[in-house]
């Protein structure tokens, strides 16, 4: 997301609403991890490293999870995932496949994105646009970063003791990069 907000910092040319979508979904995440802080000092006692190590695992999962969340909605099965799929792009949402194939895709794929997000993405753009991220090789770059930020996460629980917490936390993190609903 970082990276997302640079792109947009030089100059692309995207409704800053766009960008307000980004930087608001990875928001919500890091909430989630400080409001997880918050409860840390009660269960860790002093253990500083240990706390911040649970913090970065908190962020990296979420990360995850959100990204499948992104994949999902372009590839998933719409009964198991409990929406319809291009519900995100119907919401104008600029998620991290759409922001991977304008990064990559030609400028007719950039403008075909564009028009789509910034229409609100009515049912007949769903088709181009998922023909580009295909094309593109955005779905499976989303995949890969997802699965990337399970990996983080998984390393953040190194100085765990092993126990039947931490198995859980493993199973997670492996849950979140590699979810299918």
């Amino acid at each position: 997301m970082r990276q997302a907000r640079q792109r947009f910092a030089r100059g692309a040319r995207f409704p800053p609403r766009l960008l307000a979508g980004v930087v608001e979904r990875a928001g919500r995440v890091d909430r989630l991890d400080h409001r997880g802080q918050l409860v840390a000092p009660a269960v860790l006692g002093d253990d500083v490293a240990r706390e911040d190590a649970l913090a970065n695992y908190g962020r990296h999962v979420g990360t995850a999870f959100q990204i499948m969340d992104d994949v999902l909605d372009y590839s998933g099965d719409a009964t198991a995932i409990g929406k319809n799929l291009g519900d995100d792009l119907a919401e104008g949402k600029m998620t991290l496949p759409l922001i991977r194939a304008l990064a990559v895709g030609s400028p007719a794929a950039g403008d075909t994105i564009r028009r789509a997000v910034e229409g609100g993405g009515r049912l007949v753009d769903f088709a181009p646009v998922m023909r580009i991220l295909e094309e593109t090789g955005a779905l499976a770059y989303a995949r890969e970063r997802a699965a990337e930020e399970g990996r983080k996460a998984a390393e953040c629980l190194a100085g765990l003791p092993p126990s039947p917490h931490a198995q859980s936390l493993l199973q997670l993190a492996t849950f979140a990069a590699d979810r299918t609903y």
